[in-house]
């Protein structure tokens, strides 16, 4: 009776549901991993669009620039006005 109990079809299905069962398992470690790699992904591509949106572009960076070297330019004319005075101040003779 345990002879034909134990046949080669038996086992032989037997170890076909085994490696089938092995196989499901990795798979689904598999797809948890790929699940949770597409999450980050996704939070990086978030993260990359928000860079974008406050990045300051060349163009935009050169208008920048612009201003405030004509800034600089007005407070060292101002600063020369001053200067200016002050030596027109040092040159006149003190009334005592």
């Amino acid at each position: 009776m345990a002879a034909e109990f134990l046949t080669i079809d038996y086992v032989f299905q037997g170890a076909i549901g085994i490696v089938m069962t092995v196989l499901w398992r990795y798979i689904g470690k598999v797809d948890g991993k790929f699940d949770s790699v597409q999450a980050e992904n996704h939070a990086l591509r978030e993260r990359l669009h928000e860079v974008e949106k406050v990045y300051q572009t060349k163009a935009e960076a050169r208008e920048y620039k612009g201003e405030v070297l004509e800034l600089l330019r007005e407070i060292k004319s101002d600063l020369k006005q001053v200067s200016d005075k002050l030596n027109e101040k040092a040159d006149t003779p003190a009334s005592a």
